[in-house]
C-alpha cells in the first residue's frame, strides 16, 4: 500500500503488489514541481534518479527527509544503553520544541521560514559538528556509528525543512496515514484477492481525507457507503421482498397460510378471497 498526503491535506493510498520505484510514475504526476518529502526508502530514492525502463523525473522535485527516521535511529541507541546517542537526542529534540512552538503560535510558510533561520539552522549545524566528531572517532558499527551514517547520509534533506516554510520537520502524517493498514496486518493477514486492494485503497483515501477535514466518516451519504443500489438490489431498511411477496400473493388468493399478525396487514377494507386459508394462519 502506496500512501502519499498533502500537509494539512487529503490523503491518497494506492494498492500495488509491487514496491517498485516504477510505481511511483503512475502516483506523482509528469508536470508535479514541488517538494516530495519521504523517508529513506530505496523506492523514492530511485524514482527520483529515473531507470533505464523509466523516463527520469523532471528536473527540480527536490526530496527532503524525515527527521522523525533520524530521531528514532538514537533513540534505540539511547534506550540501549549508549550515552552518545542520549547527548544527540537531546539535541534533535530542541528541533522538535521549537516546531511544537510555532504549531502552537499557528506561524504561517513565511513565518517559520524566519523562526527556523534562527535557533533552529544554528542547532542543526551543531549537531553536523557534533556527528563529524563521533565519526572521527572510529567506532562506526556500534549504535552511535549507524545512527550518526545515517544522519549524514541524509542530510541534504534534511536541512531542506529550513529554507521552507511549507515542508513539515518529518512526514508523521503519512506515517500516521499508513497505521491502520499496518495494525490491520497483523488482524486479518490476507487482504482476500487481488482484485480487492484497488477497492480497500479506495475506502481507506476516503476516510483517511474526512478524518483531515474533520468529518464524521459514519456520517457521509449512504450512497457513497452502498454502491451497490445502483445495481438493483434493496437499500438496507427496506422490506423484504419475499415477505412481499407473500402478501401480495395472498391478497390474490394464491399465496400461502404461513401468515402471522406480524408480517401481514390487510391493505384494505374488502376481505381476501380465501378466508379459510387467512383465518388458519393468524390462529
Amino acid at each position: 500500500m502506496w500512501v502519499t498526503a498533502v500537509p494539512g491535506g487529503d490523503v491518497l493510498y494506492t494498492w500495488d503488489q509491487s514496491m517498485a520505484a516504477s510505481v511511483a510514475d503512475g502516483i506523482i504526476p509528469p508536470w508535479f514541481k514541488g517538494i516530495l518529502q519521504s523517508d529513506g526508502g530505496r523506492e523514492v530514492l530511485y524514482f527520483l534518479k529515473g531507470g533505464k525502463k523509466r523516463l527520469k523525473p523532471p528536473p527540480g522535485i527536490p526530496r527532503a527527509a524525515c527527521w522523525a527516521h533520524v530521531r528514532r535511529k538514537f533513540f534505540e541507541g539511547a534506550k540501549a544503553g549508549c550515552s552518545l546517542c542520549a547527548r544527540l537526542l537531546k539535541i534533535i529534540n530542541v528541533l522538535y520544541r521549537i516546531e511544537g512552538h510555532a504549531r502552537a503560535l499557528g506561524l504561517t510558510p513565511q513565518e517559520r521560514v524566519l523562526l527556523r533561520q534562527r535557533r533552529p539552522r544554528q542547532v542543526v549545524a551543531g549537531l553536523s559538528r557534533r556527528i563529524g566528531r563521533t565519526l572521527a572517532a572510529g567506532r562506526p558499527k556500534s549504535a552511535v556509528g549507524q545512527a550518526c551514517t545515517y544522519t549524514l547520509g541524509q542530510w541534504d534533506g534534511l536541512k531542506l525543512y529550513l529554507d521552507h516554510g511549507v515542508v513539515e520537520i518529518d512526514n508523521n502524517s503519512v506515517e500516521n496515514a499508513i497505521r491502520p493498514c499496518a495494525l490491520g496486518k497483523k488482524n486479518w493477514l490476507f487482504i482476500g484477492d487481488v482484485k480487492a486492494g484497488p477497492r480497500r485503497a479506495i475506502f481507506y483515501s476516503l476516510m483517511g481525507s474526512c478524518l483531515r477535514r474533520g468529518l464524521n466518516p459514519p456520517g457521509l451519504s449512504p450512497l457513497a457507503l452502498h454502491p451497490h443500489r445502483h445495481r438493483g438490489h434493496p437499500r438496507p431498511g427496506d422490506p423484504d421482498p419475499r415477505r412481499l411477496r407473500r402478501v401480495h400473493q395472498a391478497r390474490a388468493g394464491c399465496g400461502p397460510s404461513r401468515l402471522t399478525r406480524t408480517n401481514w396487514q390487510h391493505p384494505t377494507a374488502d376481505p381476501p378471497a380465501t378466508p379459510r386459508a387467512l383465518v388458519k394462519g393468524l390462529r
